[in-house]
């Protein structure tokens, strides 16, 4: 339902995870593989045992919890952070050291330029010094034209960051 929020707040350190990917992990443990949706109070009861808060934008699973679940406003990333922003009063401040991985949520480790070679275009290892890596599926970050404050992914969220 909000993966791409999920997605979007590990960009900014947040540990996020989503109903896809506890569904995913799920059949991945049951031995026949059965896709079966998780139930809203499966998901509850794994946010009180894990100290999470969840996110939705199910009108009626947020009235199972007023406290831990908060119905998420905005048709888009941007409005949603900017709706976090005012609710929560969370801080936006980009710092690739403190990001975790997009794809499964691990903290990201700073690792040596060296390493990256062969690992990353030639002309990308020759203008870029500063790498990091998730140490659990080994995708490689850095802070290149994709985070650009004019069109990229940081531009995004211009007027919500914080650290402009």
């Amino acid at each position: 339902m909000l993966g791409r929020l999920a997605k979007n707040l590990r960009f900014f350190g947040f540990d996020t995870l989503y109903v896809g990917e506890l569904e995913k992990e799920r059949r991945s443990q049951d031995k026949d593989g059965e896709e079966k949706p998780l139930e809203d109070k499966e998901i509850l009861e794994f946010a009180i045992d894990t100290g999470r808060i969840i996110l939705t934008k199910d009108d009626q699973f947020a009235l199972r919890d007023p406290e831990r679940v908060i119905l998420i406003e905005g048709p888009n990333v941007r409005d949603q952070f900017a709706f976090l922003k005012r609710r929560l009063g969370l801080s936006f401040n980009f710092d690739q050291a403190n990001s975790r991985c997009y794809k499964c949520n691990e903290i990201l480790e700073k690792i040596p330029k060296s390493i990256v070679e062969g690992r990353v275009k030639d002309k990308t290892f020759a203008a870029i010094e500063e790498y990091w890596e998730c140490s659990k599926c080994k995708k490689l970050y850095w802070k290149g034209s994709h985070f650009d404050l004019i069109h990229g992914l940081l531009a995004k969220f211009d007027g919500i960051r914080d650290d402009l």
